[in-house]
């Protein structure tokens, strides 16, 4: 399994297929993120896990696993999950807190895409794993309230050549139902029709790759 990816400078995510459901005893949920080849993803109390036939984890014991299915046990009680055909969040606990994880799919132009908030501003966003930094335009900045001229001038060098920039912070990002406070960007004098999301927020969680399927999950 592959731990990292690099896409080009406008890379994009297509929220995954997953599916949750509630099961009784050790484990309260179990979501499908995925499968790969004899394995698959799971995440059971949202934590991702890789699971073969035969593993037991947290009290959920996989008996079979197939393409786009797993049949496991719990408590004696034997279930089956399937891959969903509604777009959710993974691992996203009640009462609208921060998910633990986020399945995505590439689109069909093999980027990824998912929604964003920017200090609460809905954005839209792409994952660029192989990009240093949470990038943007001078022109999106200022459309979400965010005061580039305050920040540290620096020059960036992108896939197509270098950028003048600002370097700052930002107060509180949002990736899907993921967050966090206090993260490095940059805003480029340059044209983005995207936030670009790079690693100084993809560095606080674990990123799996697997074919065209990109899951984020919060360190244990």
């Amino acid at each position: 399994m592959k731990t990292s990816t690099r896409s080009p400078f406008l890379a994009g995510l297509l929220i995954g297929l997953a599916a949750c459901v509630a099961v009784p005893a050790a484990a309260q949920t179990v979501a499908w993120a995925g499968s790969m080849g004899e394995r698959v993803l799971l995440v059971i109390d949202g934590r991702l896990q890789v699971a073969g036939a035969g593993s037991v984890i947290d009290g959920v014991r996989v008996l079979r696993v197939s393409a786009g299915a797993v049949e496991y046990e719990v408590a004696g009680v034997r279930q089956r999950l399937t891959a969903a055909h509604a777009p959710v969040v993974v691992g996203a606990p009640p009462g609208g807190r921060v998910a633990a994880s986020l399945v995505l799919r590439a689109g069909a132009d093999q980027l990824y895409h998912v929604d964003c908030k920017v200090n609460g501003r809905p954005m839209a966003g792409v994952v660029d794993t192989g990009a240093s930094l949470v990038s943007m335009s001078m022109a999106l900045a200022s459309s979400l309230g965010v005061d580039w001229s305050r920040g540290r001038a620096a020059t960036i060098q992108t896939a197509n050549g270098t950028v003048k920039g600002w370097s700052i912070r930002l107060e509180r990002l949002s990736v899907g139902m993921l967050e966090a406070r206090d993260v490095e960007a940059v805003v480029l004098e340059t044209e983005l029709p995207h936030l670009l999301i790079g690693n100084s927020f993809l560095r606080r969680y674990r990123v799996l790759t697997e074919d065209s399927q990109l899951t984020l999950a919060r360190a244990n």
